[in-house]
């Protein structure tokens, strides 16, 4: 890459980011998540994973203090062990499966948007099919198929996603296939798979890069809630949700065990949802004026 390039791609870089900064709630986003992504990379400077899964019953059900910052679970569990380690659990969990769905849906629909006619029409119907069942649902279904299992689990919340990946790339691609850049590639008989990686997919990448972004929220979202109905990740793996489905008798008593990793949720989904509308913005070709 020669340096024009390089000083094209960061001065474009740059101008993304200046018009990102624009919105406080995007930043205010990107800081949240970059907190709870320290947490999660970093777990390990506050304790091993063994500590987070490992009984402690005599210091069972602590109120949060300065030896346990959010308390002990029914097992004497440290709860701020289980709640960070938790998140680099549904942040792997998450991205790996927004980016998996973001793979296979791209791959269907950037082939149905370039090629359209009886192809299209027969992947559109099938992903039409896959679209009408809840996402949940479908989760459940596969998860219950394959087994409870953090792999299953990935490629579960993936394959439940495609569908939305798929139309996005679509309609981007429908719209990109008939510009002059496209035309001449065609007639300087460069292969279709090419043109497609090569020329059409950099110029699609910015509504495909918010859906994946919001769809790591999206994720997360449902990993606790499958976690929660014990078809997610299985205990005493300290994942969010399967820390409140282990709480849920403790209540009255004891709220804490409930409310602090139903937190952790509601800021990790929340922060990158306000990430995603900031990009969206950024991104937007009709902003860049």
């Amino acid at each position: 890459m020669t340096e024009e390039k390089k000083e094209k791609r960061l001065s474009g870089f740059g101008e993304t980011f200046r018009r990102y900064r624009k919105s406080k709630l995007a930043m205010a986003g990107l800081i949240v998540f970059t907190i709870i992504l320290f947490f999660a990379v970093g777990a390990g400077l506050f304790g091993t994973y063994k500590e987070s899964v490992t009984q402690h019953i005599m210091e069972k059900l602590q109120s949060p203090s300065s030896k346990h910052w959010f308390g002990t679970d029914a097992y004497g569990r440290d709860l701020f062990l289980r709640c960070i380690y938790g998140a680099r659990i549904s942040l792997i969990i998450g991205i790996s499966s927004s980016a998996l769905s973001m793979l296979g849906g791209c791959l269907i629909g950037m082939t149905a948007g370039f090629y359209g006619g009886r192809y299209d029409n027969i992947i559109m119907r099938v992903m039409d099919i896959f679209s009408s069942i809840p996402t949940i649902l479908l989760a459940i279904c596969i998860v219950a198929a394959l087994g409870s299992d953090t792999i299953n689990l990935i490629v579960a919340l993936a394959i439940s996603r495609i569908p939305a990946f798929a139309r996005i790339a679509r309609a981007s691609v429908m719209g990109e296939s008939g510009r002059e850049y496209v035309e001449a590639a065609k007639a300087g008989g460069t292969r279709d798979a090419r043109i497609m990686i090569r020329h059409i997919f950099p110029n699609i990448l910015g509504p495909l890069l918010v859906q994946a972004t919001t769809n790591v929220a999206q994720m997360i979202l449902q990993t606790a809630s499958l976690s929660f109905l014990g078809l997610g990740v299985e205990a005493p793996a300290p994942e969010w949700g399967a820390i409140i489905s282990g709480a849920k008798g403790f209540m009255l008593l004891y709220p804490y065990m409930i409310w602090i990793p139903g937190l952790c949720i509601i800021l990790a989904s929340m922060s990158i949802n306000l990430i995603g509308d900031g990009l969206r913005d950024a991104l937007d070709p009709r902003l860049k004026t």
